[in-house]
Protein backbone atom coordinates (compact mmCIF):
# COMPACT_ATOMS: atom_id res chain seq x y z
CA UNK A 1 0.00 0.00 0.00
CA UNK A 2 1.51 3.43 -1.09
CA UNK A 3 1.90 5.77 1.72
CA UNK A 4 1.06 9.44 0.95
CA UNK A 5 2.27 12.38 3.45
CA UNK A 6 -0.07 14.34 4.52
CA UNK A 7 0.97 18.04 5.66
CA UNK A 8 1.40 16.90 9.52
CA UNK A 9 3.80 14.44 8.13
CA UNK A 10 6.10 16.73 5.80
CA UNK A 11 5.84 19.15 8.71
CA UNK A 12 7.28 16.20 10.53
CA UNK A 13 9.90 15.40 8.59
CA UNK A 14 11.49 18.73 8.24
CA UNK A 15 11.51 19.27 11.86
CA UNK A 16 13.54 15.63 11.90
CA UNK A 17 16.11 17.29 8.67
CA UNK A 18 16.42 20.29 10.69
CA UNK A 19 17.31 18.90 14.05
CA UNK A 20 20.11 16.55 12.23
CA UNK A 21 21.34 19.13 10.53
CA UNK A 22 21.92 21.39 13.39
CA UNK A 23 23.21 18.02 15.35
CA UNK A 24 25.81 17.91 12.51
CA UNK A 25 26.65 21.48 12.55
CA UNK A 26 27.07 21.74 16.01
CA UNK A 27 29.82 18.70 15.68
CA UNK A 28 31.36 20.28 12.67
CA UNK A 29 31.91 23.39 14.93
CA UNK A 30 32.97 21.44 17.98
CA UNK A 31 35.46 19.71 15.75
CA UNK A 32 36.84 22.55 13.80
CA UNK A 33 36.22 25.28 16.88
CA UNK A 34 39.37 24.95 18.85
CA UNK A 35 41.78 24.69 15.65
CA UNK A 36 40.46 28.55 14.04
CA UNK A 37 39.55 30.12 17.35
CA UNK A 38 42.04 28.92 20.46
CA UNK A 39 45.11 27.86 18.74
CA UNK A 40 48.15 29.74 19.66
CA UNK A 41 49.78 32.18 16.74
CA UNK A 42 52.29 29.81 15.02
CA UNK A 43 55.44 31.18 14.74
CA UNK A 44 57.06 31.85 11.40
CA UNK A 45 60.38 29.90 10.49
CA UNK A 46 63.74 32.07 11.54
CA UNK A 47 64.76 34.82 9.03
CA UNK A 48 68.29 34.09 7.49
CA UNK A 49 71.07 35.85 8.32
CA UNK A 50 71.14 38.83 5.60
CA UNK A 51 74.08 38.38 3.16
CA UNK A 52 77.07 41.35 4.10
CA UNK A 53 77.49 43.78 1.42
CA UNK A 54 80.58 44.28 -0.27
CA UNK A 55 82.32 47.16 1.41
CA UNK A 56 86.60 48.26 0.50
CA UNK A 57 88.70 47.27 2.87
CA UNK A 58 86.68 44.55 4.40
CA UNK A 59 87.90 41.09 3.80
CA UNK A 60 86.75 37.76 4.60
CA UNK A 61 89.71 36.08 4.96
CA UNK A 62 90.84 38.49 8.09
CA UNK A 63 90.74 37.19 10.74
CA UNK A 64 89.47 38.61 13.86
CA UNK A 65 91.56 40.87 16.52
CA UNK A 66 91.78 39.74 20.47
CA UNK A 67 90.23 42.24 22.35
CA UNK A 68 86.94 44.53 23.39
CA UNK A 69 84.92 46.27 20.93
CA UNK A 70 82.33 48.60 21.03
CA UNK A 71 79.59 47.12 18.75
CA UNK A 72 76.77 49.66 16.94
CA UNK A 73 73.19 48.35 16.06
CA UNK A 74 71.16 49.42 12.75
CA UNK A 75 68.02 46.97 13.37
CA UNK A 76 66.86 45.91 9.77
CA UNK A 77 63.79 44.15 10.98
CA UNK A 78 62.15 43.43 14.50
CA UNK A 79 59.09 41.48 15.67
CA UNK A 80 58.27 41.01 19.26
CA UNK A 81 61.55 41.70 20.47
CA UNK A 82 62.28 45.36 22.06
CA UNK A 83 64.47 47.95 20.96
CA UNK A 84 67.26 47.60 23.26
CA UNK A 85 70.74 49.18 23.52
CA UNK A 86 72.05 50.57 20.62
CA UNK A 87 75.65 49.77 21.96
CA UNK A 88 76.94 46.81 22.67
CA UNK A 89 79.91 45.67 24.64
CA UNK A 90 81.54 42.50 22.52
CA UNK A 91 84.79 40.57 23.42
CA UNK A 92 86.87 38.45 21.14
CA UNK A 93 88.78 36.07 22.84
CA UNK A 94 91.34 33.08 21.89
CA UNK A 95 91.55 29.38 23.10
CA UNK A 96 94.33 27.30 22.28
CA UNK A 97 95.57 24.01 22.68
CA UNK A 98 98.40 22.45 22.15
CA UNK A 99 98.62 24.04 18.39
CA UNK A 100 94.94 24.39 17.74
CA UNK A 101 93.56 27.92 18.38
CA UNK A 102 89.86 28.68 18.64
CA UNK A 103 88.23 32.20 18.16
CA UNK A 104 85.66 33.17 20.83
CA UNK A 105 82.85 35.79 20.40
CA UNK A 106 81.66 37.34 23.89
CA UNK A 107 78.33 39.52 24.09
CA UNK A 108 77.79 41.63 26.84
CA UNK A 109 74.07 41.63 27.74
CA UNK A 110 73.01 44.10 30.27
CA UNK A 111 71.16 43.01 33.30
CA UNK A 112 71.93 39.45 32.23
CA UNK A 113 74.89 36.53 31.45
CA UNK A 114 77.09 36.95 28.91
CA UNK A 115 76.87 34.44 25.97
CA UNK A 116 80.00 33.03 24.69
CA UNK A 117 80.01 30.96 21.24
CA UNK A 118 82.64 30.13 18.52
CA UNK A 119 83.46 32.02 15.78
CA UNK A 120 84.46 29.74 13.03
CA UNK A 121 85.34 30.78 9.39
CA UNK A 122 82.73 30.45 6.73
CA UNK A 123 82.55 31.98 2.85
CA UNK A 124 81.55 35.60 4.12
CA UNK A 125 83.29 35.82 6.73
CA UNK A 126 83.62 34.40 10.66
CA UNK A 127 80.13 33.41 11.83
CA UNK A 128 78.93 32.73 15.67
CA UNK A 129 76.02 30.57 16.52
CA UNK A 130 74.22 31.17 20.05
CA UNK A 131 71.51 29.00 21.43
CA UNK A 132 71.03 30.63 24.89
CA UNK A 133 68.02 32.17 26.76
CA UNK A 134 67.03 35.58 27.66
CA UNK A 135 64.02 37.38 29.99
CA UNK A 136 61.17 37.93 27.38
CA UNK A 137 58.07 39.21 30.58
CA UNK A 138 56.32 38.77 33.90
CA UNK A 139 53.69 37.26 34.63
CA UNK A 140 52.37 36.41 38.24
CA UNK A 141 54.57 37.88 40.17
CA UNK A 142 57.76 35.74 38.21
CA UNK A 143 60.13 36.34 35.26
CA UNK A 144 59.80 34.73 32.38
CA UNK A 145 62.27 33.71 29.54
CA UNK A 146 62.32 32.07 26.67
CA UNK A 147 64.79 29.96 24.18
CA UNK A 148 66.85 32.26 21.77
CA UNK A 149 68.69 31.80 18.83
CA UNK A 150 71.03 33.96 17.35
CA UNK A 151 73.42 33.61 14.57
CA UNK A 152 76.30 36.70 13.53
CA UNK A 153 78.40 36.80 10.71
CA UNK A 154 81.28 39.16 11.05
CA UNK A 155 83.69 41.06 8.40
CA UNK A 156 87.03 42.25 9.57
CA UNK A 157 88.65 45.33 8.05
CA UNK A 158 92.11 44.68 7.08
CA UNK A 159 93.93 46.21 9.72
CA UNK A 160 91.40 44.30 12.14
CA UNK A 161 90.56 47.88 14.49
CA UNK A 162 86.77 47.64 13.08
CA UNK A 163 84.27 45.02 11.75
CA UNK A 164 80.84 44.96 9.97
CA UNK A 165 78.00 42.15 10.74
CA UNK A 166 74.89 40.83 10.27
CA UNK A 167 72.16 39.07 12.84
CA UNK A 168 69.42 36.99 12.51
CA UNK A 169 67.48 36.00 15.78
CA UNK A 170 64.74 34.16 16.84
CA UNK A 171 62.79 33.15 19.95
CA UNK A 172 59.55 31.08 21.35
CA UNK A 173 57.66 29.64 23.96
CA UNK A 174 54.10 29.13 25.22
CA UNK A 175 54.33 32.08 27.43
CA UNK A 176 55.88 34.60 25.69
CA UNK A 177 54.79 33.94 22.12
CA UNK A 178 57.57 34.69 19.57
CA UNK A 179 60.57 36.99 18.59
CA UNK A 180 62.23 37.88 15.05
CA UNK A 181 64.53 39.83 14.17
CA UNK A 182 67.58 41.09 11.79
CA UNK A 183 70.25 43.31 12.16
CA UNK A 184 73.47 44.88 11.23
CA UNK A 185 76.50 45.60 13.42
CA UNK A 186 79.24 47.75 12.73
CA UNK A 187 82.29 47.71 15.54
CA UNK A 188 85.02 49.39 16.79
CA UNK A 189 87.61 48.52 19.19
CA UNK A 190 87.39 49.52 22.65
CA UNK A 191 89.12 49.57 25.90
CA UNK A 192 88.75 47.35 28.58
CA UNK A 193 85.40 47.37 30.73
CA UNK A 194 84.84 48.26 33.64
CA UNK A 195 85.62 45.72 36.74
CA UNK A 196 82.52 44.44 37.11
CA UNK A 197 81.96 42.87 33.75
CA UNK A 198 82.41 38.89 33.58
CA UNK A 199 86.45 37.87 34.06
CA UNK A 200 88.05 35.66 31.89
CA UNK A 201 86.55 36.45 28.70
CA UNK A 202 90.26 36.79 26.56
CA UNK A 203 92.36 34.20 27.70
CA UNK A 204 94.93 33.96 25.23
Amino acid sequence: MRRRWGIGGAAGFVVVALVVAVRLMIVAGVAAGPSLVTSPRVAPPPRPIPVLAHVPGYDASTPPSVGWWQAYVNVTFSEGFSAGPKVRRWGIGQECERTRCVFKLTRLVPGDTADVATLRRVRGGWRADYNTSAWCGQRDGRWLRWPLQMHVVLRFSRDQRQFIGTESEFASSDECGYGSATREWRGVQAPQPADDMPAGLLAS
